[in-house]
C-alpha cells in the first residue's frame, strides 16, 4: 500500500472525483478532514454543511466507516438478512463495502465543495498538512476504536493459540524452525486464507491498525505494504519475538546488512558483482519468504544470466549460500 502523507488535500480529494477507491486514499482523506474540522469556526463549519447537505465530521466519519469491518459486517446482516456476522460471505461483505465507500466519497464530486475545503484548508494550512498528516488519527476518533483495537489483537492471539500445530506457517514461525523448512508463499496464502475466514474474519490492514492504536510507539509503519508476507511480522510481534512491529521487508533489509557486515568481516569479501546478486536475492526474499535454485531461472535473475550465472560467480558453495540466506534473512 502506498503511503500518502506528503499528498495535498486537494489532490486526495481529486483522486476520490476521478474514482479512487482504495483504503489508504479514503484513510488519509478521511484524517485530514478530522484535523479540519477541529480547527474550523463555527461559521466554517456551517456554511461546509450548507454546502455538502453534512458536516465535516459526518463526512469524515463516512469515509473511516467505509473500511470498519464491524460497520460493513452489520450493515450486510441488515441488507441480506444474516444473523450472525460470521455468516456474511464474502461476496456480501464486498458488495456492501464498495456500496458504502462510494456514498461516502460522494460530496467530492461537487467541485464547489472540494474548493471551499481548499480555501479553509489554506486558512488554517500550518495546522493541516503538515509532516505528520497521516497517523492514524481514526484509531483516536473515540473510545470504540480502541475497544475494536482490543477485540481484534484478542482474536488474532486466539487464532495463533488455535491454529499454531495445525498451519506449517505457523508452526514454522511458533517454533521459530526456519533452518528446517523454509517459509513459502503458499504457506502465507493458507495462513492468511484462514486469518480472513470466519470465526476470525481479520485482515492484516486491521490488526496492523490495531497494534498502531494499542501501540503506537512500537508500530515502525502506519500502513502495510505487502499484506501477504507482512502477517510474518504481525504473528512475530504478538508472539514476543520482536520487541518493535516493522514491515517485512524492513526486517529482511536489516538482516542482510547484519549478514552482508558479518561475512565481510571474515574471510569471505564479495565483489561488487556478487553483491548486486545477493542483493536481489535479499529482494526475492522479501517479497517471496524464501528462495530456490529454480527461482533463478525466473525474472530478474534470468535477465542477468539465470542460474548459470550464479553458479559461476559462487561455485559449488552457491547452494550453502542459498541456504543461509533462507535462514540468516528470515529467522527472528
Amino acid at each position: 500500500m502506498e503511503r500518502k502523507p506528503t499528498v495535498p488535500l486537494k489532490d486526495l480529494m481529486m483522486s476520490v472525483a476521478m474514482g479512487a477507491r482504495d483504503d489508504d486514499t479514503i484513510t488519509s482523506l478521511a484524517n485530514r478532514l478530522i484535523r479540519l474540522g477541529k480547527v474550523m469556526s463555527d461559521k466554517e463549519n456551517t456554511a461546509f454543511t450548507e454546502i455538502c447537505g453534512e458536516s465535516c465530521v459526518n463526512v469524515a466519519r463516512n469515509l473511516l466507516n467505509a473500511f470498519d469491518e464491524d460497520i460493513i459486517s452489520k450493515a450486510a446482516q441488515e441488507k441480506f438478512v444474516v444473523a450472525a456476522p460470521e455468516e456474511v460471505t464474502d461476496e456480501q461483505y464486498s458488495e456492501i463495502s464498495k456500496e458504502m465507500a462510494e456514498r461516502a466519497v460522494t460530496p467530492f464530486n461537487n467541485p464547489k465543495l472540494r474548493d471551499y475545503i481548499e480555501k479553509v484548508r489554506k486558512n488554517h494550512d500550518q495546522i493541516i498538512d503538515n509532516v505528520n498528516i497521516d497517523e492514524v488519527t481514526f484509531a483516536g476518533w473515540d473510545s470504540e476504536h480502541a475497544k475494536k483495537a482490543s477485540a481484534a489483537i484478542e482474536t488474532f492471539a486466539r487464532f495463533i493459540e488455535e491454529n499454531k500445530d495445525t498451519i506449517e506457517a505457523l508452526e514454522i514461525i511458533y517454533s521459530q524452525s526456519y533452518r528446517n523448512r523454509p517459509l513459502t508463499l503458499q504457506m502465507i496464502q493458507e495462513l492468511y486464507e484462514v486469518l480472513q475466514k470466519p470465526p476470525y474474519r481479520l485482515t492484516v490492514e486491521k490488526l496492523w491498525m490495531a497494534y498502531g492504536v494499542r501501540d503506537p510507539e512500537k508500530v515502525k509503519s502506519k500502513n502495510v505494504v505487502n499484506q501477504l508476507v507482512d502477517i510474518i511480522s504481525l504473528v512475530r510481534y504478538q508472539l514476543g519475538q520482536t520487541n518493535e512491529l516493522r514491515l517485512f521487508a524492513d526486517d529482511v533489509n536489516l538482516r542482510f546488512r547484519d549478514w552482508m557486515l558479518a561475512k565481510n568481516a571474515g574471510n569471505v569479501h564479495f565483489t561488487e558483482e556478487q553483491t548486486e546478486w545477493l542483493r536481489m536475492i535479499r529482494d526475492h526474499i522479501a517479497t517471496s519468504t524464501s528462495i530456490t535454485s529454480d527461482d533463478l531461472d525466473y525474472t530478474p535473475f534470468d535477465s542477468k544470466g539465470g542460474l548459470g550465472k550464479f553458479y559461476k560467480l559462487f561455485g559449488n558453495n552457491y547452494e550453502n549460500i542459498l541456504r543461509e540466506m533462507n535462514t540468516a534473512l528470515i529467522a527472528a
